[in-house]
């Protein structure tokens, strides 16, 4: 697993518990997300809703980290 670096940098200054209280999931789902681990379409709406991105990107296989990172800018 990849652990998904662009995540990390928008959540930045808030522990796992914070951001997954925010985006009303479980700290189990928002670590497993962090992680690089599959997480459920609802629960990637639910934190790309809390923190302004786009949800697709959770699952975009192709995308490198780079243009995650251009995405969510």
């Amino acid at each position: 697993m990849q652990k998904r670096r662009w995540l990390e940098d928008i959540t930045q200054g808030i522990t796992h518990e914070q951001a997954a209280e925010k985006a009303c999931v479980n700290r189990t789902t928002y670590t497993k997300a962090v992680n690089g681990y599959p997480i459920g379409i609802k629960s990637a709406k639910k934190i790309a809703a809390a923190f302004g991105f786009d949800w697709k990107l959770f699952f975009d296989e192709i995308c490198d980290e780079s243009e995650h990172n251009d995405i969510t800018a």
